[in-house]
């Protein structure tokens, strides 16, 4: 995969385009960028992560959605994207994830109940994870 760079006023345009396209997109209720394309120079994939209307994205669909607005994207900005849906997400992803830069919100009541239980859930489980993994690492040494 080729690496990509990209001016800071090229960067704001594709964002207004995914902001505008997602906003097609009646069951995208809020959508977050992440990864290289807002922290690095370079970047290989734009990252985009969607909270859908569960009504209209049933789980079993989900990686078939994912695929599908990600060459949907990619066929209007010439650019490779990598969409993933947070509602089944793993919740260190989601919690990563909600660093990134909201690109759109159809809803901030539900975006806003989203963060509140991924952070308040995430902050709880992080010292049981952390203890995990020290025991893990133990054990293997």
């Amino acid at each position: 995969m080729l690496a990509h760079q990209l001016s800071k006023k090229e960067k704001k345009v594709i964002k207004n385009a995914i902001h505008s396209l997602l906003a097609i997109e009646k069951e995208v209720v809020f959508a977050y960028l992440y990864g290289s394309f807002l922290s690095a120079a370079w970047f290989r994939d734009i990252d985009i992560a969607v909270f859908v209307d569960e009504k209209k994205i049933d789980r079993k669909d989900v990686i078939d959605y994912e695929i599908s607005l990600s060459l949907e994207l990619e066929k209007e900005l010439h650019l490779p994207m990598d969409v993933k849906v947070l509602n089944y997400a793993p919740l260190s992803f989601r919690y990563e994830v909600t660093k990134g830069e909201v690109i759109f919100s159809r809803n901030e009541e539900v975006r806003f109940t989203f963060l509140e239980l991924t952070w308040h859930r995430y902050l709880d489980f992080a010292p049981v994870e952390k203890q995990f993994i020290n025991r893990e690492m133990k054990l293997e040494n």
